[in-house]
């Protein structure tokens, strides 16, 4: 992959936007949304789709925002590890402003790159475009009744595809009421279409859904859906689709509520050696349960990117486990998974290894932001955990698998940054190693500067250092 190949990765447009949205949210809160979708085609076993919407308020009714949506379509899997086909995303950077009075729309002026990674073969088809969008006051808030969205867009650059314009549109209809946490009925459709000449290539999709509304403007729903698919950075299934979304309505001022939740945090940034690297965390909690009510089942999707020299990376952490929240800490059991696969490269060989593993750690290990504290000498977080390896394509000469790391806050930093350090260790079957050093600059956000040593790239320099921005949604 050579440096001109590497500049056009999709996570470099989105640098820029992560390290301005490190600056404070005030009482607009990053939101998200994840989705997971089941094809009757013989080609797709599921696609996972991950989303995070981080405005800024900027006015009274205006509000920068920065969004960013992936989606992973897994051809199968197996005991061992996943068949990935490839890593859609689209990241936007805009402007949106809130209109008052009879007509309650929302309108945007935006600017942003769709497309799709190759995984573990050659190809990074995208566009780049600006255009401008309108809703309907209620669409965010998955209010009943009627709401539609519509997008357009004029492309100003691309990459192994050809378009003119985008346009994109969605249409809903829901019975019921959902302010008081009724079941809602509704009928749904999308389109999402590359405009080329006179010739539109398009993904579409029609078909019912039923959903939940939960406390904190949350909502749960479950649809079936009859899609088409002829837009070349689409889904690229025909035929019937079951999935079930989780997702955030408009954030507010309010608190976070106790699970059921959907939190996550996004990574992005560049390195040594004209490096690009993203992350994107997405984790769902359960509602509480057991006799103490403290339990809670816990899946967790850990995303990662980095472009490199020769072979680029791209590769996810899994884990799914339940676990007891204390006060400032949780234990629980895990199953953790990790594999490795090759970005927009050819490649015959994916890395996996699959562990049963407990652990404990404080609550906020691995969320980005400040930590509060009147101690002296700072604010600890920490995890440790350790497993057993059930099988990996690295021998499994070494059963036992340990994990664990410690992050410092320093006490000391003008207003809301505060100096923090950070180290990360796996050992076992596979190493990996992380040491960053950052600022806190708010309650959901940061810069750091990390070095990595990963025993598990296909890249010939296991080694990276990158600077990143984050922010916690």
């Amino acid at each position: 992959m050579n440096l001109a190949h590497r500049r056009i990765a999709p996570l470099g447009f989105a640098v820029l936007a992560l390290l301005l949205c490190t600056a404070s949210f005030g009482e607009e809160k990053p939101i998200g949304r994840g989705t997971v979708l089941w094809s009757f085609d013989d080609e797709l076993d599921a696609i996972g789709v991950m989303a995070v919407d981080a405005p800024l308020r900027i006015g009274p009714r205006h509000s920068f925002y920065f969004g960013l949506s992936t989606r992973t379509s897994i051809l199968q899997a197996n005991s061992e590890s996943f068949l990935v086909q490839d890593l859609d995303y689209t990241a936007e950077v805009g402007v949106r402003q809130w209109r008052t009075g009879s007509a309650g729309l929302r309108v945007a002026a935006f600017a942003g790159q769709q497309g799709t990674q190759q995984i573990d073969r050659d190809g990074q088809p995208w566009v780049r475009y600006a255009g401008a969008s309108a809703e309907s006051d209620g669409f965010r808030r998955q209010e009943p009744g009627f709401q539609w969205r519509g997008r357009g867009a004029v492309v100003v650059d691309e990459r192994e595809v050809e378009a003119d314009g985008l346009l994109q549109g969605s249409l809903r209809y829901r019975f019921g009421n959902g302010r008081n946490r009724r079941v809602v009925f509704g009928l749904e459709a999308e389109v999402d279409a590359l405009i080329d000449g006179s010739e539109d290539l398009a993904d579409w999709s029609i078909g019912p859904s039923v959903g939940l509304k939960l406390r904190g403007n949350r909502f749960i729903r479950l649809f079936a859906h009859y899609q088409e698919s002829k837009n070349p950075l689409g889904l690229g299934v025909d035929g019937a689709i079951v999935g079930i979304d989780f997702s955030e309505g408009d954030p507010g001022g309010g608190r976070r509520l106790s699970p059921p939740d959907l939190r996550g945090h996004v990574s992005g940034g560049a390195g040594d050696d004209g490096r690009l690297a993203g992350r994107f965390v997405l984790e769902l909690l359960t509602p509480s349960f057991g006799e103490s009510g403290d339990y809670r089942g816990v899946f967790l999707v850990d995303s990662h990117v980095l472009t490199a020299e020769d072979t680029g990376e791209a590769y996810w952490f899994y884990h799914l486990g339940v676990e007891r929240a204390r006060d400032d800490h949780v234990i629980g059991a895990y199953l953790y998974h990790r594999s490795n696969h090759a970005l927009a490269e050819p490649n015959d060989r994916i890395t996996s290894i699959n562990v049963l593993e407990v652990g404990i750690e404080t609550d906020r290990w691995d969320r980005p932001g400040t930590r509060w504290s009147d101690a002296p000498y700072g604010v600890f977080d920490a995890r440790a955990r350790v497993g057993w390896v059930i099988n990996s394509s690295f021998g499994e000469d070494r059963r036992y698998h340990v994990r664990g790391g410690v992050r410092w806050t320093a006490p000391v930093g003008p207003g809301r940054t505060k100096p923090f350090l950070l180290v990360e260790l796996e050992d076992g079957d596979v190493k990996r190693r992380r040491y960053a050093a950052g600022l806190a600059t708010g309650s959901h956000s940061e810069v750091l500067l990390e070095f990595r040593n990963d025993e598990q790239y296909f890249a010939a320099d296991q080694t990276a250092v990158v600077l990143l921005g984050s922010f916690e949604y």
